[in-house]
């Protein structure tokens, strides 16, 4: 239930339900009074029955002693009263009054022949009045109140209990709809509070799973995607600042060797003491290589970092493939052939594809460099551009066939195939991540590292992915998934 809902109908049960409970509280004591009206009505009916057999004496009616009347004052209590009257409204005897006098008191005669025959009934007493006769001769009025004390003190009694039931009641109701509240609206926020704070301090907190789909729910749920999200973003600044670290020590370890050895042979050419002109031709294409080496390490590291930029966004255009491929895969022929290593090209790529040509060209030449690099003389260099409608090349090792049919999804696939040097399978994991180097690649030198970590940051940024297979007596092939529109 929505929590605007629970609460409306909270306050409407707060409202209601009182009332409700109070109108059935009165119905109740309303039907009980009934009942007890008649049973009392009854009582009084038969104790007038029986008072009335001895006021109906006709003797009783004139001018007698007080002695004459001792029998009625016998039938007078607290709870009941006689007065007696004659015909023309003298009062003879009032129970109430022991020592009255009669020829002081008289009384109306028209409220004499008031309600007479009727059982007058008020909230104190019941007063019964009626005339006695002889001989068709009006001799007085009897007049008796029975006092209604014992219902008097029952109603009070029923008064104070029905407000009792009616407090506990509302008490209950009250406490009900605390309780409900407290389960659906303070602890779940307090629990939330406590998570916060928590999480806030750096504390380990614990999911928490909503209990509906009301608003504090959703309020959670959105507490816990923030906090995912928090988590995510701060491991990232970690693993960034994790990833800096470890770059300022690779590239100072990289640089110091080549430093060293420029330094060493520059002060050999400064002294010049004991040197052939061919030895310092010689130590001059060190230094040049190493400060080459130096520059390309630089350049690697200024485009790696441009590359993890959020402002970096590659300039995608819209090319066609079958021309744009052939552009991108020529003009290696001659460096293959420099080191003795042979080059076969496919391309059957056709169709269009928006892509960045600056940085593919910038993917393929870190590629094809890396693969000439650790491809041996004789062997073979293979380079392709394959559609996803078309068959993998036949020269794809078979042991990384499977593996590249499930990585191109329904897309496109530039590959880079080296016979002979392959990574072992402990560092396959690693290859990727900056200045990372194998043991054979430290060896052969030149290689700033980043080659291949910027190859995918590249291929990533437009929406593709980068993977390698390796494997010993095999080679190693790296593969590039283009998406097709």
């Amino acid at each position: 239930m929505k929590l605007k809902s629970f609460l409306m109908f909270s306050y409407l049960i707060v409202m209601i339900l009182p009332v409700a409970v109070l109108y059935l509280l009165y119905l109740g004591l309303n039907q009980y009074w009934q009942q007890e009206y008649f049973r009392q009505q009854t009582e009084a009916t038969l104790q007038f029955a029986h008072i009335e057999e001895l006021l109906k004496d006709p003797g009783l009616y004139d001018f007698n002693p007080l002695e004459t009347y001792d029998m009625v004052a016998d039938l007078t209590s607290d709870n009941i009263a006689i007065t007696l009257y004659r015909s023309d409204g003298l009062v003879l005897y009032q129970s109430h009054q022991r020592d009255f006098k009669p020829y002081f008191s008289f009384t109306n005669v028209h409220n004499l022949y008031r309600n007479i025959g009727d059982i007058e009934t008020t909230h104190q007493n019941y007063r019964l009045k009626q005339p006695v006769l002889s001989q068709a001769e009006l001799k007085g009025f009897y007049e008796i109140t029975i006092a209604r004390d014992a219902w008097l003190q029952t109603y009070q009694n029923y008064n104070y209990y029905y407000l009792a039931l009616f407090i506990a009641i509302f008490t209950l109701i009250y406490l009900i709809v605390l309780f409900l509240l407290h389960y659906k609206l303070n602890k779940p926020l307090k629990s939330l509070e406590h998570q916060m704070d928590a999480f806030a301090k750096g504390k380990q907190t614990e999911k928490i799973i909503p209990r509906s789909n009301d608003e504090i729910s959703r309020l959670i749920l959105h507490f816990e995607n923030m906090k995912n999200e928090l988590i995510k973003q701060n491991d990232a600044v970690k693993n960034q600042q994790n990833e800096k670290e470890w770059i300022v020590s690779t590239l100072s370890h990289d640089l110091k060797t080549p430093l060293t050895v420029i330094r060493t042979y520059s002060e050999a050419l400064l002294k010049g003491t004991n040197l052939t002109e061919q030895e310092k031709r010689d130590y001059e294409q060190i230094l040049f290589e190493k400060m080459q080496y130096m520059e390309h390490l630089i350049n690697d590291l200024a485009i790696y970092t441009s590359i993890q930029s959020p402002s970096f966004q590659p300039k995608l255009v819209k090319v066609d493939g079958e021309e744009f491929f052939d552009m991108l895969l020529s003009g290696y022929e001659e460096l293959a052939a420099d080191k003795d290593i042979s080059l076969q090209l496919i391309v059957d790529a056709p169709g269009e594809y928006l892509l960045d040509p600056k940085q593919m060209i910038r993917v393929v030449d870190n590629l094809v460099e890396n693969g000439l690099r650790y491809t041996n003389k004789g062997n073979v260099l293979s380079l392709a551009v394959i559609s996803s409608n078309q068959n993998l090349p036949e020269w794809v090792f078979s042991p990384f066939k499977q593996e590249l049919e499930h990585f191109r999804q329904n897309d496109t696939l530039l590959l880079v195939q080296n016979e002979g040097s392959f990574i072992p399978e402990d560092q396959l994991l690693y290859v990727l991540q900056p200045f990372y180097q194998v043991e054979q690649a430290r060896t052969k030198g030149g290689s700033s590292g980043l080659g291949l970590s910027i190859a995918q940051l590249l291929m990533q940024k437009q929406k593709g992915d980068l993977t390698i297979c390796s494997k010993a007596d095999f080679g190693t092939l790296v593969a590039c998934r283009l998406p097709e529109r």
